[in-house]
């Protein structure tokens, strides 16, 4: 930026005032730019993660952003390194601190408990891609159970944040006579009844995405180091998720369905469901993939609480050229069954992530959830579970605004009244009144 500014003088005794012009160069040393504040919902999110003791949501993205959200206009930007997408979040509950897993195959550990939270420690991951993180039930627990793309897990000691030497190879785990890679870890997770045992499960459509998928499920006993059972699914896992007595586990399936497995019985599911059946007209119907499914109860009545996004019929008569477009059109959805009764709840944008929220933490309560968070591509809903028909909470957060990249900006310092009492109007028609949940 260069400017002119012309200065008066005199020459000597003289009475007779000159000017000169001098010129002004205006360079980057000369201003100081710091960031204040990001408003709006943050770009191309990734994940979701939940502390139900601090009630402080988490939100990563594709860029490397995270945003931390709490209380009412309680919220925070932070920022990775490098521009790498967040593959996972993952918070060390009420310890104020945040573990994050990136597409580079590194994993931060995040201090929180300071006013501008850091980066406290980093691990690399150098021959194997990270696919999931495991924190184990137990509070205060120093292990983080990392699978990978190659299908092996390895644990993470916390207060050193290095490497354990315990690991689990996925020829181990399936067992030595079984010889057909079992594929990418999709979720790792440990039955409420008896921690000692890890569920680790097994899915072939991320690694070889032209085959017909197939998945397995491992029993791995921790302490004695053994692989205790093989599940062998007929159909791609995407999901785990553990009745909270731990007697029965369920799976989601590239299929559209549900199966739930017995502990004692590996030969064969329990029951393998399609939930949306019977909205289907076609003979044989086709199927979105169920992406995430969680079971939970209902304290008061004992009812089963099975909450899943997904898993809705494909048009069959979609060109090939659409199919991508169908299996989109299927994540707007998520499905509530609580019972014999079923709720689909249809979404503005498709589903990246979701969490249900319930009152204890302690693995050892009845879940009784209050509310599920649900992550969409280009919004945060939270929906009341308590009320009939499931109403939204009213968002404490300006989730209005977008962090989407700026095409244009512009600063009118005095608008017209008539002018913008009519854009103010305009906009009150095209907001879409909602009736918010009345519990607080």
């Amino acid at each position: 930026m260069t400017g002119r500014i012309k200065l008066p003088f005199k020459l000597g005794d003289s009475k007779k005032t000159a000017e000169i012009d001098i010129i002004e160069t205006l360079k980057k040393e000369d201003f100081s730019l710091s960031e204040i504040v990001r408003y709006g919902f943050p770009y191309r999110p990734t994940t979701l993660a939940y502390d139900p003791v601090q009630k402080v949501l988490a939100i990563g993205t594709k860029n490397g952003i995270i945003k931390i959200y709490g209380g009412a206009f309680v919220e925070c930007s932070l920022q990775h390194p490098t521009e790498v997408e967040i593959v996972q979040l993952v918070f060390r509950i009420n310890e104020g601190a945040l573990i994050s897993a990136c597409r580079d195959n590194y994993i931060h550990l995040w201090n929180l408990r300071q006013k501008k939270p850091v980066i406290a420690s980093s691990l690399r991951f150098v021959k194997e891609k990270i696919s999931r993180c495991l924190l184990p039930l137990a509070f205060n627990s120093k292990w983080l159970l990392v699978g990978t793309y190659v299908g092996n897990v390895y644990v993470v000691n916390l207060d050193t944040f290095t490497l354990s030497s315990y690991k689990i190879m996925w020829n181990n785990a399936i067992g030595m006579s079984r010889s057909s890679h079992p594929g990418v870890v999709v979720d790792l997770c440990q039955n409420p009844d008896d921690p000692t045992r890890l569920y680790i499960g097994f899915s072939t459509h991320l690694s070889s995405p032209n085959t017909v998928p197939l998945g397995q499920v491992v029993c791995w006993n921790l302490q004695q180091k053994t692989s205790e059972c093989v599940y062998t699914l007929s159909q791609g896992l995407t999901s785990l998720a553990w009745h909270y007595e731990g007697r029965q586990f369920m799976c989601s399936h590239c299929d559209g369905s549900l199966s739930v497995w017995n502990l004692r019985a590996n030969d064969k599911p329990v029951s393998v469901n399609y939930p949306h059946t019977r909205i289907c007209k076609e003979e044989s119907p086709k199927f979105g993939p169920v992406t995430k499914v969680v079971w939970s109860a209902v304290k008061s009545s004992g009812d089963s609480f099975i909450i899943f996004s997904g898993g809705m019929p494909l048009q069959n008569d979609y060109p090939q050229t659409s199919i991508n477009t169908s299996l989109k059109s299927s994540s707007y959805f998520l499905t509530i069954l609580r019972g014999q009764a079923i709720n689909v709840l249809h979404m503005d944008n498709a589903i990246v992530d979701f969490q249900v929220i319930t009152p204890s933490p302690h693995i050892a309560d009845t879940p009784d959830p209050s509310a599920v968070v649900v992550l969409l591509e280009n919004d945060l809903v939270v929906i009341d579970l308590k009320s009939n028909n499931y109403p939204l909470f009213e968002s404490l957060h300006t989730l209005d605004l977008h962090e989407s990249p700026i095409t244009f900006c512009d600063y009118i310092t005095e608008p017209n009244t008539i002018f913008y009492q009519n854009l103010l109007r305009l906009q009150s028609k095209q907001a879409t009144k909602r009736t918010f949940s009345p519990q607080v």
